[in-house]
């Protein structure tokens, strides 16, 4: 993982170097021979961090430090992976660049609509995103390529995040985008596109509703947004000691 994820997260206690419930985290230095830092027990990695942008068209790959360690790994089968790469492969559905208009009728999808990038985390862009309201809005997008789009659907500014560590799940709520107009004649007074930062700036519900009348009734239905490998379970309670257990079930388990 990137140094200041590995930063964050020892600062909250979940990367001890002491082993206060029998687990011990050291740094793996990959400008190092891994043969040379063994043995390893468990080798704990985020593998979305690695991801490398391909340039405009093509997908992003996994960097040399992936294939160290996959290399590693498979020397040494007594070392326990969290979580094996077979699991972490990146998922796409989509096909070579085409004409946008085409895709999104071809698709399904219906504006308004979200565009965020195909690397969704371990870069500065990667939660650099965009509401598109209108069609004409795609000609100006401040977002790094290559993107993917989904279908917005209003849920009244409110998200749940699920934290699963293991066999423990917990459940936090945030705040999210306010709801949008869902046709183009209700966006009058609105930008065609709006930019937003989804770790920073979220846009507003003042900013948005006074241009429209939005009445949005629970319908008790709920959209995966996206899965985020290897979180940082900020709002995860006793998060360290719960990762310690899961490490030692999976090396018990092995």
């Amino acid at each position: 993982m990137k140094p200041s994820r590995e930063r964050n997260l020892a600062s909250r206690g979940l990367l001890p170097l002491t082993a206060p419930d029998g687990v011990c985290f050291v740094p793996v230095d990959f400008g190092q021979p891994l043969e040379q830092q063994g043995p390893f027990d468990i080798m704990l990695h985020k593998a979305t961090d690695e991801l490398i942008s391909g340039g405009p068209k093509q997908l992003p790959d996994f960097s040399a430090r992936i294939a160290s360690l996959a290399a590693y790994t498979k020397a040494h089968p007594e070392t326990v992976l969290v979580d094996s790469l077979d699991k972490v492969h990146q998922v796409d559905r989509l096909g070579p660049d085409a004409e946008t208009r085409h895709l999104l009728a071809q698709s399904g999808i219906r504006l308004p609509c979200i565009v965020k990038p195909r690397v969704a985390c371990g870069t500065p862009e990667a939660h650099q995103m965009a509401v598109v309201l209108q069609e004409d809005g795609f000609q100006d997008l401040q977002v790094a390529m290559p993107a993917c789009l989904q279908q917005f659907i209003n849920h009244n500014g409110v998200l749940h995040k699920v934290y699963v560590m293991g066999d423990q799940m917990h459940v936090a709520e945030r705040q999210s985008i306010p709801n949008l107009p869902a046709v183009a004649t209700q966006a009058a007074g609105l930008p065609q596109v709006f930019a937003f930062d989804s770790l920073k700036s979220l846009p507003h519900r003042d900013y948005l509703q006074p241009h429209y009348e939005s009445q949005q009734q629970p319908a008790g239905v709920h959209f995966i947004i996206d899965v985020n490998y290897f979180p940082s379970y900020k709002e995860f309670p006793n998060a360290a000691k719960a990762l310690s257990d899961v490490l030692k079930k999976a090396f018990h388990t092995q």
